[in-house]
């Protein structure tokens, strides 16, 4: 038989044994468990990155939009300012005086009084057709020597100088003599 003390040895290693599969596993388990710390850490680390990333490709992408569309409307700034100076330069020639309509007459004569508002008188350089148009009564026109738009009296024939959009004619009222011009809107 076994003695006591080969059993008590046994048990002994038997127990080392136990102890050192229960370190080995311990140790296989710690070795897991910072393998997977370290995958996420990786993985956290590489989405913190392409996140910061693609924040910065999206503020850079909205910077360079504002900056292109803020450069467009500056472009047009400047040309209507260009545009809006050739215009005024040519406007500074000669303007006459209109606005809109309102329903007052002056003393008895089929006069429209105007608020005042400048327009060009074009230059004489343009393509004309003189003719002797007949004119209806009530047509509207207005002379560059005053501000109010006047309405022809009756029908008569009128010689004067056609342009494209407007009928240029000189009406002489007793001792003055005036240019008018009855625009094409209104024959």
């Amino acid at each position: 038989m076994i003695s006591e003390k080969e059993k008590y040895q046994n048990i002994l290693n038997q127990l080392h044994e136990l102890n050192r599969n229960i370190v080995l596993n311990e140790n296989e388990k710690i070795e897991q468990l910072a393998e997977r710390i370290d995958n996420l850490n990786n993985t956290f680390e590489d989405s913190s990155i392409n996140t910061n990333e693609n924040k910065f490709k999206k503020y850079y992408l909205s910077s360079l939009i504002l900056s292109l569309i803020n450069t467009l409307i500056l472009i047009l700034i400047i040309f209507y300012i260009n545009d809006e100076k050739t215009v005024d330069s040519s406007t500074n020639k000669t303007n006459i005086s209109e606005s809109l309509y309102s329903d007052s007459f002056n003393s008895g004569q089929d006069v429209i009084s105007l608020n005042k508002k400048g327009i060009p008188i074009i230059e004489e350089n343009e393509e004309f057709v003189e003719m002797n148009p007949i004119i209806r009564k009530g047509t509207k026109y207005l002379c560059t020597a005053d501000s109010n738009i006047y309405k022809i009296p009756y029908t008569v024939e009128i010689k004067g100088k056609l342009y494209d959009d407007r009928f240029k004619f000189i009406l002489q009222e007793n001792s003055i003599t005036k240019e008018c011009i009855i625009k094409k809107e209104n024959m």
